[in-house]
């Protein structure tokens, strides 16, 4: 009450808006689901189960020792997390984050590895430098950037 008296008082003087921020209240099953145990067991053995799936998809030797090998790895990035950062292990929406994302890193590298290994070369590049040496505009900004470089 003594916050609705203060703010008419700025009101009056005109020093506040007569708008005021419309709250959203949250959700109670999005806050139950935050918090829940057994959403951070499902995100983290969806997590296991990628890994799996990515190490066993491949044509390396010995994929259980390296599968033993992983799920150490994986133990203890719990542990550090849940010791360094306990309000990130607290919430479920972060610890999808986290994992989300070094699960697309590994991916991604997976991804990339079993391209070089097929002997896929890379011609992104080669596809760059020739859409450069076409386009007048680039071609006169690297030479400005050249000069530039030049002077220093």
């Amino acid at each position: 009450m003594f916050d609705f008296l203060r703010r008419r008082r700025l009101l009056r003087r005109g020093l506040a808006s007569k708008k005021t921020r419309r709250r959203r209240t949250r959700n109670e099953l999005l806050r139950s689901l935050e918090s829940a145990r057994y959403v951070k067991v499902i995100v983290l053995a969806a997590f296991i189960a990628g890994l799996a799936f990515l190490i066993f998809s491949g044509q390396q030797p010995e994929p259980t020792k390296n599968f033993v090998i992983a799920l150490l790895f994986f133990a203890t990035a719990i542990v550090q997390l849940w010791i360094n950062q306990p309000r990130t292990f607290s919430q479920n929406s972060r610890v999808f984050l986290v994992f989300g994302t070094i699960f697309v890193q590994l991916a991604a590298t997976k991804a990339i590895v079993a391209d070089i290994r097929a002997g896929k070369s890379g011609n992104s590049a080669q596809a760059y430098a020739a859409a450069l040496r076409r386009d007048k505009g680039a071609r006169a900004r690297i030479a400005a950037f050249i000069a530039r470089k030049k002077e220093c």
